[in-house]
């Protein structure tokens, strides 16, 4: 009977075994099923789609017939806006540069200077509504699967918006971005799905204005109508571009959220299926699984625990964060505490610029008051912590930001030969969304009285830092710990091993005559040793043996660079203490190099096993890392080789098949520059002339003709040899030079200064020095870096060929935007006028050279209102009485300008007549023009056009 029971609970475990292998089996499949990572595409006939027009500011709106519900909110329009962000009720065309939260209710799939201006029939940026049922049920088991409590869900619309192949300001196309957003919906509950594919996020940000801040990182997430708020991972940072590797779902790229109903005082629901946490716990401490972790300018390594990062060659930092060499850096901060019993204005910011190249930095705090002022200036850790943290280093010693890389806190005590004792605490927060290193300082104490008028001289004097570790240490958390193979406090370290042993896989072996690679000691700045008798590898991952060989076995035989006698998986290397080459096995064998045998090393250990063209990663079903070749590779990870060019036709592209591997065009056709099958002898919808060639403009995706090396000409009608230059044949005019082109090896001929032409025939420029009728009769001519330009004579204004009399008009008065109503406000409060009344004024200016006022006129926008009453400051910084107005309007100030006596004097091309622009056409100031201008077209222009947003690129012939 008991042997009964004992089969019968064996049968048990059988079947449960059975029933858990079954259920991992099922969930595999299932998950593969739902196909999560797969972009969304809209089914004719099943709802409406649209596109938003090309540019960098655009957006439309789509009318619900069913609302949808927000955290507490429910909403009937939704805007797409071109810059990777959903909108509710509001357009949000422009892009703001600050951090969220924004003030709409919205979500950010991806929100940057996003910009189509530039791009091709490839990009599209679109927006659609579905009640197609096998989109439906997709999206529908999809929420199922994630959320626990959801098996009931039923979509009952699914609202899909797509960028795809996006550029980025200002017009930039060399890298595009590809994500989507899906609102799955029923008639309560949303749920939002974000899609980054595979090689999907190639940018982050735009490109920087000539004198602003540089655009913050793309950010992602969700902003309520109340304020609430929530960051997807990366948000806003470097690591945004991990969020088409990284998931909360189980599929890499693929993010999923409960966004209503969502109670007062809660967030987002992320999904609770407990299935979905796929991260493989021996990932969790190698390169594979935080490689993320490490700045994008620093390479990680994994380590026998753990992994490093160390930042590239040029680069300095703790591998974290790293900053490029000599690039300049700016440090913003914020005070607060007390100062001799006094409270520090909590306006008050901290400015430094530090100039890394010289070893320079200008700090400042504005605004104080005047006596504060004087007392800040030696409070002395304000300035000397920024002069660590970016010191060059000497000897190898390491900076601040290389020690901690700007995160940690700075405390200091100072006690003043007179007596007074301050506390310092620096709290440094890192880089900011602006790439400026952030700290909030509190200050605690008195510090000696000293007037804000004395002028005070700093001696020169040293700052030394010590780092207390043991060079056999770590610093960890403010705590020096022993390195594995060394026993101590951490501040004296003493290796565990013998003379004549080495720590290695928590034990101690012997080296003498030991040939087998060995792990270096790498302290926290990435600098590695080995132990005597070994040597770092170039690529300083691994020691190796540097003693001689036994050669009781194969000092007979015939050195191995006249025999070829080595193993397969061995090397011949020349030994300078043996006079000889000597066999040596590979990394990842071992051996005497005559007979070499593979080493079951994982590759997260020794990465060198790998080819080049291979990864390491970790197979959950083998349970270790293993070496995987790349894509365009075939072979077992350890060697790599090209693997077939293609397997089917499809393989190919249109007009050509797969023969034996290799990709060939059918007949009738050949390849061009692109590595595309046209028709022979054809370019895009044209041919090309003779001795001109078809290329492929990978930029802006057409064909093109061009002249071969040593013709010119039209590629389309024909090229004709090219000219004997002017340094062998001299041929230039009269008033020309021969002078070398772009090209050091081409000359040509180019008129002196002073003349224009083509080289050949050159005539004298007209100018306001040898012609002084071009400029005006109360205007002189003047020699800038832009030539011989005329300038209106003090008291006049133009643009120096026409100048007008500069009147006078009245000054000394405030203008205010109240809104509906702008008013006249003298400087003493007294006899306020209204001067114009307006449906809502925003914008507000003057031209003080016309006596004429500016204002923006917009109605049923949501903007942030200003104080009702007029304030003055003195020059110190200081609050003075304030001016109250009567408020003809909506009671609130929307701009405000003052009307000086003082009219400053500017020059502008664009000032007379439009620039001298016809047809309709907008003269605006263009620096990088020739003539300092340009004339941009309008939607009143006859002979030319607005771009359109959908234009197709003609083929050109190129020169």
């Amino acid at each position: 009977m008991k042997a009964i029971n004992q089969n019968k609970l064996s049968l048990v475990w059988a079947v449960i075994g059975l029933l858990i292998g079954l259920a991992g089996a099922q969930y595999e499949h299932h998950l593969d099923s739902l196909r999560a990572n797969e972009l969304y595409e809209f089914v004719e006939g099943t709802g409406s789609l649209q596109y938003l027009a090309k540019g960098d500011s655009e957006q439309a709106l789509l009318q619900l017939e069913q609302p949808v519900n927000f955290y507490g909110e429910k909403y009937e329009q939704i805007y797409i806006n071109t810059n990777g962000i959903l909108t509710f009720n509001v357009e949000f065309p422009e892009y703001l540069n600050q951090p969220f939260p924004l003030e709409y209710p919205s979500v950010a799939a991806f929100y940057s200077n996003v910009d189509t201006s530039n791009s091709n029939d490839d990009s599209s940026i679109s927006l659609f509504v579905t009640r197609d049922a096998a989109t439906l049920e997709k999206a529908q088991q999809l929420v199922r699967y994630a959320y626990a409590d959801q098996t009931e869900f039923v979509a009952q619309q699914l609202i899909v918006a797509s960028w795809r192949n996006v550029g980025y300001f200002n017009s930039k196309t060399d890298k595009l971005n590809t994500f989507q957003v899906a609102l799955i919906a029923d008639a309560q509950q949303t749920f939002v799905q974000f899609i980054y594919p595979d090689g999907g996020l190639n940018w982050l940000q735009g490109e920087a204005g000539e004198f602003g801040l540089p655009d913050i990182r793309a950010q992602a997430g969700f902003v309520a109508e109340d304020g609430r708020y929530y960051n997807l991972n990366g948000s806003g940072s470097e690591n945004a571009r991990f969020l088409s590797e990284s998931t909360n779902l189980g599929v890499p790229g693929v993010w999923l959220y409960q966004v209503a109903q969502i109670q007062p005082g809660e967030n987002v629901v992320l999904p609770n299926n407990a299935e979905t946490r796929t991260e493989s716990p021996a990932l969790a401490q190698s390169c594979s699984g935080n490689g993320h972790q490490c700045d994008r300018h620093a390479q990680c390594y994994d380590k026998a625990e753990g992994y490093c990062c160390v930042c590239e060659s040029g680069y300095y930092g703790n591998g974290r964060s790293c900053l490029a060499n000599d690039l300049p850096m700016r440090v913003t901060g914020t005070l607060q505490g007390q100062l001799n019993n006094l409270p520090v204005d909590e306006r008050a910011k901290l400015q430094s610029y530090v100039v890394t190249t010289d070893t320079r930095s200008y700090t400042t705090i504005n605004p104080v008051q005047e006596e504060q002022a004087g007392l800040l200036r030696v409070v002395l850790p304000l300035l000397t912590t920024v002069g660590w943290l970016f010191a060059k280093p000497v000897k190898g010693a390491a900076n601040g930001y290389q020690l901690t890389g700007g995160r940690y806190e700075h405390f200091s005590r100072i006690q003043y030969d007179s007596g007074e004792v301050l506390l310092v605490n620096q709290t440094f927060e890192g880089l900011n969304y602006w790439d400026q290193l952030s700290v909030k300082i509190q200050l605690y104490g008195e510090v000696p009285q000293v007037s804000p008028r004395v002028t005070l001289h700093l001696p020169d004097y040293t700052d030394e830092y010590r780092f207390r570790c043991s060079p056999d240490a770590d610093c960890f958390e403010g705590r020096c710990s022993c390195r594995e193979g060394f026993t101590g406090d951490g501040y004296n370290c003493q290796h565990i091993c013998g003379h004549d042993e080495v720590w290695e896989h928590g034990r101690c072996v012997p080296i003498l005559l030991d040939e087998h690679e060995l792990e270096p000691r790498c302290n926290i700045l990435g600098d590695c040793t080995c132990p005597e008798g070994y040597d770092l590898s170039e690529d300083g991952r691994s020691c190796r043996y540097a003693g001689g060989y036994e050669m009781d076995n194969n000092e007979e035989l015939v050195p191995c660079d006249v025999d070829a006698n080595c193993h397969i998986n061995a090397r011949c290397s020349w030994f300078e203490h043996k006079l000889r080459h000597i066999c040596n096995c590979n990394p990842g064998y071992s051996g005497d190099g005559y007979s070499c045998e593979l080493i079951e090393d994982s590759c997260a250990i020794k990465p060198d096993i790998c080819d080049a063209h291979a990864t390491c990663d970790f197979n959950d079903a083998l349970g270790k890392s293993e070496c995987v070749c790349a894509r365009g590779y075939t072979g077992d990870g350890y060697r790599c080789q090209l693997a077939p060019e293609c397997e089917s036709a499809e393989q190919c592209g249109e007009q050509a098949f797969c023969d034996a591997g290799v990709c060939l065009c059918q007949e009738g056709y050949e390849r061009d520059l692109s590595d595309r099958c046209v028709p022979a002898g054809r370019c895009g919808a044209v041919y090309c002339g003779s001795n001109a060639m078809c290329k492929w403009d990978a930029e802006q995706a057409v064909q093109y003709c061009q002249c071969i090396d040593g013709y010119q000409g039209d590629a389309l009608a024909g090229c004709v040899s090219r000219p004997t230059p002017c340094n062998v044949r001299n041929n230039c005019g009269i008033h020309a030079a021969c002078e070398p082109t772009e090209d050091p090896a081409n000359y040509s001929c180019q008129c002196i200064a002073g003349y224009r032409g083509d080289g050949y025939v050159c005539v004298e420029e007209q100018n306001c020095l040898n012609n002084p009728t071009l400029c005006d009769m109360n205007a002189s001519c003047h020699s800038t870096n832009n030539g011989l330009v005329c300038v209106c004579n003090q008291g006049f204004y133009g643009n120096g060929s026409v100048c007008f009399e500069r009147q006078q008009h009245d000054s000394g008065f405030l203008i205010v935007s109240q809104g509906v109503v702008i008013v006249r406000v003298p400087l003493n409060g007294r006899n306020v006028q209204p001067i114009k009344v307006a449906s809502m004024a925003i914008g507000l200016d003057k031209d003080c050279v016309e006596g004429r006022v500016y204002w923006g006129d917009i109605s049923a926008k949501k903007i942030l209102s200003a104080n009702k009453k007029l304030e003055s400051v003195d020059s110190a910084g200081v609050r003075q009485q304030a001016l109250q107005t009567p408020f003809f309007g909506s009671h609130k100030m929307y701009g405000m300008t003052s009307v000086e006596q003082h009219c400053p004097q500017y020059q502008s091309l664009c000032q007379i007549n439009n620039g001298g622009c016809t047809d309709s056409r907008l003269c605006l100031v263009n620096r990088k023009a020739p003539s300092g201008k340009s004339c941009k077209c309008t939607s009143a222009s006859s002979s030319c056009a607005v771009a359109t947003p959908y234009a197709l690129p003609e083929p050109v012939a190129r020169e």
